[in-house]
């Protein structure tokens, strides 16, 4: 036989109820690691931007070195 499941709008509104009772009893707040782990998110998130500004700026001094050489 089959087992009854409920329906997926069912689980989920459950499931924010007791994630917003839980969040009603101890707010959520962000401590050391979740800060650190924010300041790495960015850091990965601009750093291809840098080097690839970094890279282009390079390659257009070499190339303007060679070119009024």
């Amino acid at each position: 036989m089959r087992s009854k499941r409920k329906p997926i709008r069912e689980q989920e509104r459950e499931a924010r109820e007791i994630v917003d009772e839980m969040n009603e009893e101890e707010p959520f707040e962000f401590d050391r690691i979740d800060v650190i782990a924010m300041i790495i998110a960015g850091y990965q998130v601009i750093m291809p931007f840098v080097l690839a500004g970094a890279g282009i700026m390079f390659l257009s001094y070499l190339l303007f070195w060679v070119w009024l050489r």
